[in-house]
């Protein structure tokens, strides 16, 4: 005959048995919190813990124990002496085996780096002979990496997304348009304020964003222009946080031959803009240069943007310094034909009628001062005594 269970028995064991399975769940729930930040403990959550998972399973890990303990305290009366208490303590220490192994399969599938390469495999999907980003999983990698910290966090993120780039440009069927989700999240992630990017992830997206340009077959395809768009702003933000090897390697980017002269143009004329503003006047002085060498490649049609932003640039650095000025007239009258200050009033037109009116006005300012600046000279030139 079975033991019975008394009233007071199965009280007193459901009561340690519902402590036992609070404290197996709870535990590592307490650990997770002060461990992880909150961006991992949301996506873990979400992407790993499956949204209850693990707890489904531990407790019927635990309901199963227990069936199990109370079959080793109530079997039947037959068994030897002894027998009982050992078979009891070999299902205890199992279930605390148990316990200690689900709290580290826990806590090491809700790490970052854990969470980052679940990610990394659910961003790129392959269809029908070709590899697709998936959006959502890319923007839970941006999430991350917005949330790391700067060095080694922010660039784990980078180097997950060169991998969705990698996975989608080597793909035969590639169409030079999929990857908008991840460039746009490389700028996102270096640009971010709360944890700004340190020199090396900076450098680390330039060297991803060009690496995407390599592999890139038409410099006119939406990748290639957004890649390149990408790199300009980060010039930009490159200039401000960054070192000065850091903004030459993005100089060298903005401006590399594979860019379109246009957009190269822009890109320098925007870096030397903030260069300014932040009175960082050798870095104007090596945008300016560099400005130079590709104007050169325009002349002698002056509708070429590389001139047009050659002296919007120059209108700007006019009235930041006088002492470059003879420098800055020596490069005016290398790119224009008939008198410079003509020149520079139709370069303000041509940008007043884009709708870029800032750089317009700039440009018309310097016209002006041209201007008065011959009329200046004329003036004296007349009221010098005749010898």
């Amino acid at each position: 005959m079975p033991v019975p269970l008394t009233e007071t028995w199965s009280s007193a064991f459901l009561q340690s048995a519902l402590t036992l399975l609070i404290f197996a769940l709870g535990i590592p729930a307490i650990i997770l919190q002060i461990t992880l930040s909150p961006e991992v403990q949301r996506l873990a959550s979400r992407r790993v813990l499956g949204g209850g998972r693990w707890t489904l399973f531990g407790v019927l890990l635990y309901v199963a124990a227990v069936l199990s303990y109370v079959w080793v305290l109530h079997p039947p009366d037959i068994s030897p002496k002894g027998v009982r208490e050992w078979i009891g303590s070999i299902v205890l220490t199992v279930i605390l085996l148990l316990t200690v192994a689900l709290w580290w399969d826990l806590l090491t599938s809700a790490s970052r780096e854990n969470v980052l390469v679940k990610l990394q495999k659910k961003a790129v999907v392959k269809r029908a002979s070709k590899y697709q980003v998936n959006d959502i999983a890319v923007a839970d990698i941006v999430f991350l990496g917005i949330r790391g910290r700067p060095g080694t966090e922010k660039k784990a993120v980078l180097l997950s997304l060169e991998y969705c780039s990698k996975a989608v440009q080597s793909a035969k069927h590639y169409q030079h348009g999929q990857l908008d989700a991840v460039i746009m999240g490389i700028g996102t992630i270096l640009s971010a304020a709360d944890l700004r990017a340190d020199d090396q992830n900076f450098q680390e997206g330039g060297r991803i964003l060009n690496s995407i340009l390599d592999r890139c077959s038409s410099n006119t395809s939406s990748d290639f222009t957004a890649a390149v768009r990408t790199l300009e702003r980060l010039s930009t933000e490159s200039i401000r946080y960054c070192s000065d090897s850091t903004v030459s390697l993005y100089l060298e980017s903005v401006s590399a031959p594979r860019v379109p002269l246009p957009l190269a143009a822009r890109g320098l004329h925007n870096m030397g803009i903030t260069a300014l503003e932040l009175k960082k006047f050798h870095l104007a002085l090596a945008v300016l240069n560099r400005l130079e060498s590709i104007a050169r490649t325009s002349l002698p049609n002056q509708a070429r943007a590389p001139v047009l932003y050659l002296v919007a640039f120059i209108s700007r650095f006019w009235f930041k310094s006088i002492v470059a000025r003879s420098r800055m007239s020596q490069s005016l009258a290398a790119v224009s034909t008939g008198p410079i200050s003509d020149f520079v009033l139709s370069v303000s037109h041509y940008f007043t009628e884009r709708g870029d009116f800032e750089i317009g006005d700039s440009v018309l300012s310097l016209s002006k001062e041209l201007r008065g600046h011959n009329q200046d000279t004329d003036d004296m030139q007349s009221e010098l005594p005749l010898l």
